[in-house]
């Protein structure tokens, strides 16, 4: 529907901008040209070296700014075409006063907010092995 559509256009032009930058940098590195000089196709250079290596900051923008659409840009885009959900909500809650639901969806907000940081942690130390995962001071 169109005010999907408007949540994930407005931010994609960005966030691949974004990700061409990461990649492009991630493949100047000095591990990619020790790849290439050990005569690794190229294919298993970028999927196997430069990609991994640039995952962690990808998945971050990815996970954050869907994370940030989902209130921030639902609260303008449901406003916008009257379509009912949690930003209109919001919008009308804060427009008519209503403290009690703003301070709820302001906790939902940074309940799902904290979540997705979990997630990103979690998915730091599946992507990249030199993440630990450990309790206690770091060595």
């Amino acid at each position: 529907s169109l005010p999907l559509l408007t949540v994930i256009l407005v931010s994609l032009g960005a966030e691949v901008y974004l990700m061409r930058n990461i990649v492009l940098t991630t493949m100047t590195e000095d591990f990619v040209f020790v790849a290439r000089a050990k005569g690794l196709p190229e294919r298993d250079v970028i999927y196997k070296h430069v990609l991994r290596a640039a995952a962690p900051p990808i998945i971050t923008i990815v996970l954050l700014s869907i994370t940030g659409s989902i209130f921030g840009g639902a609260i303008i885009t449901e406003t916008v075409f009257m379509w009912p959900g949690m930003g209109l909500l919001f919008w009308e809650a804060i427009a008519g006063n209503d403290t009690p639901v703003v301070l709820g969806l302001v906790y939902l907000s940074l309940l799902v907010y904290l979540i997705t940081l979990a997630v990103l942690d979690i998915l730091y130390g599946i992507l990249d092995p030199r993440v630990r995962i450990t309790a206690g001071v770091a060595r």
